[in-house]
């Protein structure tokens, strides 16, 4: 079996008019969320073995926060073509994973392409996390998805199960950066 995580960057801040969009920095919503997903995924155990960052500084500022929850950092890799990649750029990445050790990778990316990359490797099938998928992708999203395969190169279109859908808001806090 082999298990994606994917990750839309936390909530960046628009505070700095001269900035271009790559070098925009996380807002303080997005910093108390990246944490929240970061601690998710420990305690439910969803250790990714290798890791796709965007080079794009929100990205990077939203890998550090989730990964500061965990007791060592997986392998990480920052790829420039993770900003205003295409959903056929991020399948290549992935199939590109050879080492059979590698069971989980995760992404940390953008929208729309996170979201496209979600909805183009799950089956359809109707429960309350493909419906979530479907409306929105918000900020500091997570997609898990399961393949029955034994290599990253057989991970197809539709082949995937959406295993569930986890935003800051299904975390749960009154200071949710999504309300």
């Amino acid at each position: 079996m082999r298990r994606l995580l994917l990750m839309r960057h936390a909530k960046s801040s628009w505070n700095h008019p001269g900035l271009r969009d790559f070098d925009r920095p996380l807002s303080p919503r997005g910093e108390n969320a990246a944490p929240r997903i970061g601690r998710y995924l420990q305690t439910q155990n969803l250790i990714p073995d290798l890791v796709f960052c965007s080079s794009a500084k929100r990205t990077r500022q939203t890998a550090a926060l989730v990964f500061s929850q965990f007791s060592s950092s997986p392998s990480m890799l920052f790829e420039d073509s993770l900003y205003g990649a295409t959903i056929s750029n991020l399948l290549d990445l992935i199939h590109a994973a050879e080492d059979e050790s590698v069971a989980t990778i995760m992404t940390i990316g953008h929208n729309p392409e996170t979201q496209g990359l979600a909805l183009h490797l799950s089956r359809v099938a109707e429960s309350t996390a493909m419906r979530a998928l479907k409306a929105k992708f918000p900020t500091a999203g997570l997609a898990i998805i399961e393949f029955d395969t034994s290599s990253w190169s057989d991970v197809l279109a539709d082949q995937g199960r959406l295993t569930d859908f986890i935003t800051p808001r299904t975390l749960g806090n009154d200071q949710d950066p999504d309300r």
